[in-house]
């Protein structure tokens, strides 16, 4: 399907409508026919193939009731609700995407970088202050998650996802350069970072394709006015889904992380750094 099929077929209904409010039939009937034709060649799917259909007994309606604007009202009104629905069938893959296949990896990774951390002795080597920097980076990529799942995306959440993402790329940095000089990074745990680093990506790339027009307003480009306002979605998702999700973060992220963090602390007399670990330079690497 075009990109360019909408401006078409809009183009061709305005044509019909003014020939068919002159009373101009054959005008008219040559714009729907000019309109039939385009649809023909574009091939379009049969979703999209309902809500033309709508069109073209919209342009025939409007050729015999021209002057009727309680018929073109009505039917207007029902063009618009195929349209949503439509749209919404288009985008629903996407979002399935998002809620059953991009956030159950990116929590899987994260609760297996917490089994790596763990079987390093990660109290001992690098302390509570590398766990102290996971529970950042955990921060940083909760917040557009949670903004992502219950607010309406507009340009002002598509910025905040974007600069969480380039602050968490450079916490995650951070945090391999000093765990590297404290204890060993595992080629799985390495392996799984490149998860922790590369889902939000995903995540944020499928959220920016759904609100494509919001994403261009933000840089000042495309047809629509960015929106800066924060505002509850109209159609939530799912209570199951959160309430499962909102589990499995708590039980398996959040808790685990916190646990880290109080183990340092009890296994360093509350320091956040262990002797071993201030002891090393920057660039130096652990001992194997």
């Amino acid at each position: 399907m075009r990109a360019d099929f909408g401006v078409h077929h809009v183009g061709a209904l305005e044509e019909t409508r003014l020939c068919g409010a002159r009373h101009q039939h054959g005008h008219a009937h040559a714009a729907v026919l000019q309109f039939m034709a385009h649809r023909d060649r574009e091939g379009i799917d049969e979703g999209l193939g309902a809500v033309v259909d709508r069109l073209l007994v919209l342009a025939l309606i409007l050729m015999k009731y021209g002057n009727d604007p309680g018929v073109l009202d009505h039917e207007a009104e029902k063009l618009k609700r195929d349209a949503r629905r439509e749209l919404h069938r288009a985008e629903r893959p996407m979002v399935l995407i998002l809620m059953y296949f991009v956030l159950p990896v990116w929590l899987s990774a994260g609760f297996a970088d917490w089994l790596c951390h763990r079987a390093t002795h990660i109290e001992s080597t690098a302390g509570a202050k590398e766990s102290l920097i996971h529970l950042l980076m955990f921060a940083e990529v909760g917040i557009p998650l949670v903004a992502a799942m219950s607010l309406v995306v507009n340009a002002m959440v598509i910025a905040v996802m974007i600069v969480t993402f380039l602050v968490h790329e450079a916490t995650a940095l951070w945090d391999v350069r000093y765990a590297a000089t404290a204890r060993t990074v595992s080629p799985i745990e390495q392996h799984g970072h490149s998860f922790l680093e590369m889902i939000p990506l995903m995540g944020l790339v499928i959220v920016v394709a759904l609100h494509w027009g919001q994403f261009l307003a933000l840089f000042g480009a495309g047809p629509e006015k960015a929106r800066f306002d924060l505002s509850w979605k109209e159609q939530q998702l799912p209570a199951a889904y959160i309430a499962v999700v909102m589990i499995v973060i708590v039980l398996f992220e959040l808790l685990p992380y916190v646990e880290e963090f109080f183990r340092g602390l009890r296994a360093n007399s509350g320091r956040l750094v262990p002797d071993k670990a201030s002891r090393q330079k920057p660039g130096d690497t652990a001992e194997r």
